[in-house]
């Protein structure tokens, strides 16, 4: 009787594990996946890609990609598979990696990435709107390494970035807000003296 039992519970996980399948290959599938295509600049080593989805389906891509001897943010619009256009945002003779982008209520991009075009990794920013990008402000602005910056905005469009930062000698978590046009004061998050990462 046990092993009649047994046999009867294999046949049921059987069954229950068939019919999961079934119903993953019902809601997900194969055919729906296309073939991977290539949405960077070619010809261009690519690397650290970050995106978000606007209302109208279009992809906002950043990425940072070797040019001209040295990493560059680069931001694409996608849609349907297919870029639309792509820019070079940081355009300067260091190297810049780490980018996080957002849109705003407008769906326009905020990105945020790190630079080290003036000797030490900061964390820089810039935004479209009207037509035209800003001109790219240093947010982290000291002589340490600041790294993996994050920015978030809110229901009232304050622009709110995090990153790591070891200009107190370990790394900690710093925090600046931008709001109305101006810039907070600089924010230690972690106020500890170990390593937060």
């Amino acid at each position: 009787r046990k092993v009649g039992k047994m046999n009867v519970l294999k046949f049921l996980k059987s069954k229950i594990v068939l019919i999961f399948l079934f119903l993953l290959l019902l809601c997900f599938p194969a055919w729906s996946w296309k073939i991977p295509s290539s949405i960077s600049l070619p010809r261009i080593p690519s690397q650290e890609p970050q995106f978000v989805v606007d209302s109208y389906n279009k992809l906002h891509v950043v990425y940072s990609g070797e040019y001209s001897r040295n990493l560059e943010i680069f931001y694409s619009v996608i849609y349907k598979g297919k870029p639309l256009y792509t820019i070079n945002i940081s355009r300067n003779s260091g190297d810049s990696i780490s980018p996080s982008i957002v849109l705003d209520s407008n769906e326009n991009p905020h990105i945020v990435w790190v630079d080290s075009s003036l000797g030490n990794k900061d964390v820089f920013y810039t935004y479209y709107s009207d037509g035209e990008w800003s001109f790219p402000v240093n947010v982290s602005n000291n002589s340490g390494d600041s790294e993996n910056p994050e920015i978030s905005i809110d229901s009232k469009g304050n622009v709110h970035i995090v990153w790591e930062d070891n200009t107190n000698g370990n790394y900690q978590i710093f925090y600046r807000k931008y709001s109305n046009g101006k810039w907070s004061s600089i924010k230690n998050l972690s106020q500890d003296i170990t390593e937060s990462s």
